[in-house]
């Protein structure tokens, strides 16, 4: 799991997500690269995101997450 993460947040505004996750990704990349003196992508690729409506989702999510680090 060294180039990615899971999430679950619940966002208060439509967009805020989209925006919060763009701007740390860019800031924490620049950081990194900046630190090791290197350039390019540091994130597998732009982030996905998907609406959880059901209780049953929510657990199966939460179940995903956790078991995650443990796949890599």
């Amino acid at each position: 799991m060294a180039n990615h993460v899971h999430i679950l947040a619940v966002p208060k505004y439509e967009e805020s997500l989209s925006r919060s996750v763009g701007r740390t990704n860019l800031l924490y990349t620049q950081y990194i690269n900046r630190k090791y003196k290197r350039s390019g992508r540091l994130w597998q690729n732009r982030f996905f995101s998907t609406i959880v409506e059901t209780e049953s989702y929510l657990w199966a999510v939460v179940r995903y997450i956790e078991k995650n680090p443990m796949k890599s």
